[in-house]
């Protein structure tokens, strides 16, 4: 089973937004920004009459809710302009092995090197580790997920597997 992949800053974007919110300092930001928000209209009373409190509610709002993401967009904007990110990733999952190539560089792996795969509603990310992994959009999976999906649980555990 073979994929042509030319990531797009999106696809990095909602890989950083993923890890942003599956994260410790992720979960501590959303409830942040909804205790803020909560209070805002909890307190909106007491809040009106002193303008300040009202701006720096909006603020610590705005940071946690809106701005990270901002930034993680940024970076991916960033990164598919690098040389790295303008080269297609080409991926063959084999029965033994998966082969990733990029610009005439190739690395093969045994399927039991992949520490999990997680499906999301927009991408499929194979985690090599903690901190790398590749995304294969769904778009460039389109209709081939049912025996993208088969072929992965033959060759990894249930546990290793997530939305898949």
């Amino acid at each position: 089973m073979r994929f042509h992949v030319k990531l797009e800053a999106m696809d990095l974007w909602r890989y950083s937004v993923y890890n942003m919110i599956h994260s410790k300092q992720g979960l501590f930001n959303i409830f942040i920004a909804v205790v803020m928000v909560a209070l805002l209209f909890l307190r909106w009373g007491w809040l009106s009459t002193n303008l300040n409190y009202i701006v720096l509610f909006i603020m610590w709002i705005l940071i946690f809710a809106v701005w990270q993401p901002v930034i993680a967009y940024i970076k991916a904007k960033k990164q598919i302009k690098s040389a790295e990110g303008q080269a297609a990733l080409d991926f063959e999952f084999g029965t033994q092995e998966v082969k990733v190539s990029q610009g005439g560089q190739e690395i093969k792996f045994p399927w039991k090197k992949i520490v999990k795969i997680v499906v999301t509603r927009t991408m499929v990310i194979i985690y090599m580790d903690k901190i790398r992994a590749y995304l294969l959009p769904a778009r460039v999976i389109g209709g081939d997920m049912g025996e993208f999906s088969r072929l992965v649980h033959k060759h990894l555990e249930e546990k290793q597997l997530k939305g898949i």
